[in-house]
């Protein structure tokens, strides 16, 4: 690690450095060569007597440069010696500290301006750097004084020559014991058990019959309809004497919007309605037109009826309800 001469031979020889800004390092070039030249040792005590601005910005941006190098080089002691665990790092940070609360001190003296300011902000920056990582007193009186050896492996991976570190090796992880055959059973048991109530809670709900509509879900096509039964695929209606008042051209419109309603749901391919009297007024099946029953309606069974009942001692037809003889 590079003394405070050594730096100031850097500053005084080198184009640029990354840590120092490029004016300021122009300006700090001869008066570090002439410091980097002179027989002072630049002790503490002898940067307390100079007097120039330029050398002691020069000596500023030195410490500077310093504390980082030193920092860097006992980054792995560092947290150990802030404890007081290892004193390794202890005099090279307490000779930068020094030399940077001398340069502060002297700066502090110098009436104010822009390069002073830099320059004193530089030294107080490099003492509180370094300062930081020193070991109070309580954690110095509890270890001994004299300072261990310091190589990079000792608080690392590596012994003082450079060798890896063998340590033991980590106790393997011996997992969970092995499963019994009782559990095992069991376990495949309850599986078999939960896919079983799931494919039959399937089953069930794929055979359910659909849920009839409520009554007015009819009534939105007829809204005369009083009652209403689904059987074989035949809908059943029953209605009252309003829905036979309307022209039959409306009725067989009625009729053909809630068949294709049916066919479209699957509840029911063909319709029956009765009037409150449970007599049959029409039917009606998918793609046919309706078959009215009353005559009313349907003309053509005036003709029917005005023909005879009986021909040759026989039915010339079946004969309705309405023409069976009750005596």
């Amino acid at each position: 690690m590079g003394s405070l001469v050594d730096w100031l031979v850097r500053i005084a020889e080198s184009d640029s450095i990354d840590e120092l800004d490029e004016q300021f390092h122009r300006a700090l070039r001869n008066p570090a060569a002439a410091l980097a030249t002179s027989e002072r040792s630049l002790s503490p005590a002898e940067i307390a007597e100079i007097e120039a601005s330029p050398e002691l910005a020069a000596l500023s941006g030195a410490v500077h440069l310093r504390s980082l190098e030193a920092l860097e080089f006992w980054r792995p002691l560092l947290k150990h010696c802030m404890t007081g665990k290892s004193l390794a790092p202890v005099d090279d940070l307490q000779r930068i500290q020094k030399e940077a609360s001398t340069l502060v001190s002297r700066l502090e003296l110098r009436p104010p301006s822009p390069i002073r300011d830099e320059v004193l902000r530089l030294a107080r920056d490099s003492e509180e750097r370094v300062r930081r990582w020193l070991p109070s007193r309580d954690s110095r009186s509890t270890v001994p004084s004299a300072a261990t050896r310091y190589s990079r492996g000792a608080f690392e991976k590596l012994d003082e020559d450079g060798n890896p570190i063998e340590r033991p090796p980590m106790p393997e992880d011996e997992g969970p014991p092995p499963e019994s055959a009782v559990r095992r059973v069991l376990g495949w048991g309850l599986t078999a058990a939960v896919v079983f109530a799931l494919g039959w809670a399937v089953w069930m709900k794929a055979s359910e019959e659909p849920k009839a509509p409520p009554l007015s879900h009819y009534q939105a096509f007829i809204s005369e309809i009083t009652e209403r039964s689904i059987a074989d695929g035949e809908l059943g209606l029953t209605v009252g004497s309003s829905w036979t008042a309307k022209p039959k051209e409306v009725r067989g419109k009625e009729l053909h919007r809630l068949l294709k309603s049916g066919e479209d749901s699957g509840r029911f391919r063909a319709i029956r309605v009765l009037d409150g009297a449970g007599t049959a007024i029409v039917t009606i099946e998918a793609s046919s037109p309706p078959d009215w029953l009353t005559e009313a309606d349907n003309p053509e069974r005036k003709v029917e009826r005005s023909k005879p009942l009986i021909e040759d001692g026989q039915l010339a037809r079946p004969l309705r309800p309405d023409e069976i003889p009750i005596d």
